[in-house]
């Protein structure tokens, strides 16, 4: 089934929706989670994380929102679909808009969430390193994942980077 829909920024109005769609989304793939780190998370989604990062909603033709996409610099800070709709096409469509307009992007993922360590891995996503604890010093770990072409581009540019440093430095 495909959903048609437009990516926009955010806008306050947008913000109760948004907060729902976090909510439902979390309780379906967080289920690590205590109830009291939910209440916690909740909060800070709330009042820090969606009014102060770069956010982008998919809206429908009714203008409903149907997911939403959180960046900060180059670094997808949440990503979430209304669990309604999982596999239509709505976080592929947000995450290729981020790819698109940042380039080489990162994601921290919880290691308990295999949905999402999924997602990102069937677009090319590899592991670049791990976290005991959360953002927030919380026991859950994080899984840091870097798009893998960008990974391949750091290398090279590293390589490249190396080699001129010891030609420079025979030259001395």
């Amino acid at each position: 089934m495909s959903t048609s829909f437009e990516i926009v920024p955010y806008t306050r109005n947008f913000h109760p929706d948004l907060l729902d769609i976090w909510h439902r989304g979390v309780k379906k793939t967080h289920t690590f989670l205590s109830e009291q780190d939910f209440i916690f998370y909740k909060h800070i989604v709330d009042k820090e994380a969606l009014p102060n990062i770069e956010v982008w909603i998919a809206l429908n033709m009714q203008m409903h929102p149907l997911g939403f996409v959180g960046v900060n610099g180059k670094h997808i800070e949440m990503l979430f679909v209304d669990p309604d709709i999982h596999r239509q096409g709505v976080g592929t469509a947000l995450l290729n808009f981020v790819i698109r307009t940042k380039g080489c992007i990162t994601v921290d993922v919880n290691e308990q969430n295999s949905q999402a360590r999924a997602f990102y891995k069937r677009y090319g996503f590899i592991e670049k390193g791990r976290a005991e604890t959360d953002d927030r010093g919380k026991p859950y770990p994080l899984i840091q994942l870097e798009l893998a072409d960008c990974a391949e581009k750091q290398r090279s540019l590293w390589k490249y980077y190396n080699e001129w440093a010891v030609r420079l430095s025979r030259c001395s």
